[in-house]
């Protein structure tokens, strides 16, 4: 394996702006979506994001910033921590790819309700009633197809902290840190997901951590291209 182009140092920094675009992202999770989804209420539901179309709008393109933030992550990462093991970081970076495509799929998703609630004359064989539900089913169906991906990204982090355990030129326990990711695989069964909602949001942690340690520190440049030098040699 050929180890040339970008120097670890410039991969680093580069995680960590993808890292600050995921953060931006959360505008539509944590501000958009809880101020206009009325849990149970299609109609109140439909009645506030036609008030705030352009807040709805912007929650759109915060959540589609996310998957494109999170396809930058997967590929400097695979190339950050490849010269590990090219066949794991492989692995991790397919389960990656694979929760962006959910995500993707669901991010269309979150735009349909605006479709349904237009004031178009082919929208007129529908009740009110029915498109507000249309709306709503949308809306549900992006929250699922999100908690899905998280079941991918959960095996994508624990194949991360594996790589960065045996890094050598990233800390061993920021390793350890990352594995708690694997938490996201409790959405293989929704009921034990929600009950576990709040504990589940602390396995995002080794992350935050990642980021702040590749901003602050980055990668022992030395160990790193040992690493890779010894990468070229076949297995």
């Amino acid at each position: 394996m050929e180890n040339t182009g970008a120097s670890p140092r410039f991969l680093a920094r580069m995680v960590v702006v993808g890292y600050l675009l995921l953060l931006i992202s959360g505008f539509d999770l944590f501000f958009v979506l809880p101020r206009l989804l009325v849990h149970g209420d299609a109609a109140a539901t439909a009645a506030a994001i036609q008030a705030h179309q352009g807040l709805f709008l912007v929650g759109f393109a915060s959540a589609l910033l996310g998957v494109a933030a999170y396809l930058m992550i997967t590929t400097l990462l695979y190339r950050l921590l490849e010269p590990v093991s090219r066949t794991v970081s492989l692995s991790a970076a397919l389960f990656s790819l694979t929760g962006c495509i959910v995500q993707a799929v669901g991010v269309v998703f979150h735009y349909l309700p605006l479709l349904v609630l237009e004031d178009q004359p082919y929208l007129r064989a529908f009740q009110p009633e029915q498109r507000q539900a249309l709306a709503m089913v949308f809306l549900r169906a992006y929250g699922q197809a999100y908690n899905i991906s998280l079941v991918f990204f959960a095996f994508y982090l624990v194949q991360i902290g594996y790589l960065v355990l045996r890094s050598t030129f990233l800390p061993r326990w920021l390793g350890f840190v990352l594995l708690l990711g694997g938490g996201g695989l409790v959405f293989l069964y929704p009921p034990l997901a929600q009950a576990l909602l709040p504990t589940i949001m602390l396995s995002s942690i080794g992350e935050l951590l990642l980021m702040l340690w590749l901003g602050f520190k980055g990668v022992d440049e030395r160990r790193w291209r040992a690493r890779a030098a010894e990468a070229r040699l076949p297995d």
